[in-house]
């Protein structure tokens, strides 16, 4: 990412950080939604895991530090009176489906698949 399009995703979204000293070692991003959205599935009274989404290094990941980032993002969207949050994950990344599944409850499942990298390959 640019620093114009990180400055644009800060300007939009809230975005939280999780620090080790001056190094950030977590990220989460989301949005408080203000209308309807079907296709993104908010309403008004929701959030949305979005922008970044959430990142946690490597060496930080299974200590809490995503947790403590969520349960930050839900005290505050909370407080603006927002009752429910969206996340839209890819359920082939090992490290989402280890995750999102402890703190939300499946609304829509999809299905695609991956094109076969090698099928281009004999042309």
């Amino acid at each position: 990412m640019t620093k114009d399009e990180i400055m644009q995703l800060i300007d939009k979204n809230y975005v939280l950080l999780a620090w080790d000293k001056d190094k950030i070692a977590g990220v989460l991003s989301f949005s408080i939604n203000q209308s309807y959205n079907f296709e993104r599935l908010t309403t008004v009274d929701s959030a949305r895991i979005e922008g970044i989404g959430a990142y946690i290094l490597p060496d930080y990941r299974g200590k809490g530090m995503g947790t403590a980032l969520l349960d930050k993002a839900f005290a505050f969207c909370k407080e603006k009176g927002k009752t429910y949050m969206h996340v839209s994950y890819e359920s082939a990344n090992p490290n989402a489906i280890q995750f999102w599944p402890k703190y939300f409850k499946p609304a829509i499942r999809s299905v695609r698949r991956t094109i076969n990298k090698d099928a281009n390959t004999n042309r």
